[in-house]
């Protein structure tokens, strides 16, 4: 079963207290929080609870993308990494860390294999680009250590932004990245 617990802090909460918890901010101790450490503080809060530790240790996000957080998938056998959706969650650089590392320990696991990537993206916001940006580096430092590296960034025809960002990106990186109009 997926669960896709990326999202806006106040949505993190909502399903919180949908599983029956009522933890709100400030009410775990005398401390202001931050919302970073207020989602560090409510893991380790809850994780004694077997079902919702299942769901927080499996914090990669699901397979069906919820408006503002796009759908990312990678599969390791087949060496394919796909986003798709529009992108601007409020924390961009939490939604994105895991692919990053998953990325980071796949590349130094296997130096020589083939990573295939496909963006498909109908809108992203500026936070976003920054992890898309991430997300190119660990590909070219990849390529640059022998593994193939290919990205197909698709856009719609119309869509002239996501286009020039494409373009953009393909001019950082030494690897193949096609712009491919839909």
């Amino acid at each position: 079963m997926d669960f896709c617990f990326f999202g806006r802090h106040r949505k993190s909460l909502s399903w919180v207290a949908v599983l029956g918890l009522s933890i709100h901010k400030g009410s775990l101790s005398k401390k202001r929080y931050s919302y970073e450490k207020d989602f560090v503080i409510l893991y380790y809060q809850i994780q004694s609870i077997h079902f919702i530790s299942i769901i927080l240790m499996t914090m990669t996000p699901s397979a069906t993308s919820v408006g503002y957080i796009p759908d990312i998938s990678f599969d390791e056998q087949a060496g394919l990494l796909r986003i798709e959706g529009e992108s601007y969650p409020e924390y961009a650089i939490e939604y994105f860390q895991p692919i990053c590392d998953k990325l980071r320990n796949y590349t130094a696991q296997h130096p020589k294999e083939a990573i295939t990537a496909i963006f498909k993206m109908s809108y992203f916001n500026t936070s976003t680009s920054r992890r898309f940006f991430e997300i190119f580096s660990i590909l070219n430092n990849h390529h640059k250590q022998g593994g193939k590296v290919s990205v197909k960034w698709y856009y719609k025809e119309d869509d002239i932004d996501v286009h020039d960002s494409g373009v953009d990106f393909s001019a950082q990186v030494s690897f193949d990245f096609q712009c491919v109009p839909l």
